[in-house]
């Protein structure tokens, strides 16, 4: 009772805040390593699109390139995305997601080539200089659309765009209810979108020790075990 009292709708002190106002944070870009890499993304414009063809040629040509690798480069050696957890009794269904897109695009921002180069800049002049061509496909942008007969089907695995159906069971089911009281009420329920907006958004540097078979990732993030375990999987890591 007397700790709930102390803080519990009290003012609380940040602790962080002296490090950064003091000049004294490490961000990012802060982290620098002897004969660092830089990476930059080629993301497509298009929310859902075949991927016709990609031409590095002219960006593989430009002094400071050191490599563009677009999905295909990728399929074999990294294993596919992990997107869901395991839910008892939903029928979940496993989307395989690549690191680079190389058969279709899924959102507008899908990644489908990966410039790496000596110096940032570089980089991102670089994706200006590669050539994809898409054949757009139909779109869906309604969550209640996406699910009714017919619509765009985004992932082969799972039909008619419904990633699992999660039932859960306890205490008299809805009919028993519903035929005691007489009545039902319905209603629609809207969830907002909750987007978090970090100061340093998708900043990471890896460090890979060849002699250890370690990785080092310094990422923004607050969720260092999920990453591990992605980045992990993702590159079939054991510990």
């Amino acid at each position: 009772m007397e700790a709930s009292r102390r803080y519990i709708g009290a003012r609380v002190k940040r602790k962080e805040d002296p490090r950064f106002i003091t000049g004294r944070g490490r961000y990012v870009d802060d982290i620098q390593m002897p004969g660092m890499l830089y990476a930059a993304f080629l993301r497509a414009s298009y929310a859902h699109a075949k991927i016709k063809s990609i031409d590095v040629s002219r960006a593989e040509r430009i002094p400071g390139v050191v490599g563009v690798f677009t999905g295909d480069y990728f399929k074999g050696k990294v294993a596919p995305l992990m997107t869901a957890w395991a839910l008892t009794g939903a029928d979940l269904k496993p989307i395989k997601w690549p690191v680079v897109a190389y058969d279709k695009v899924r959102f507008t921002g899908d990644i489908v080539a990966v410039v790496v180069a000596e110096d940032p800049y570089v980089a991102y002049d670089a994706l200006e200089a590669i050539d994809a061509e898409y054949e757009p496909l139909p779109v869906v942008v309604n969550v209640e659309e996406a699910v009714k007969p017919g619509s765009p089907q985004l992932h082969d695995e799972a039909p008619g765009n419904v990633a699992f159906t999660w039932r859960l069971v306890g205490g008299e089911s809805f009919d028993e209810v519903s035929r005691k009281t007489g009545r039902t009420t319905s209603f629609r329920l809207v969830n907002h979108r909750l987007i978090p907006s970090a100061m340093e958004t998708r900043g990471a540097v890896a460090l890979y020790n060849r002699w250890t078979g370690e990785l080092t990732l310094w990422v923004t993030s607050q969720n260092p075990h999920v990453h591990r375990l992605i980045v992990s999987s993702v590159l079939e890591f054991t510990s």
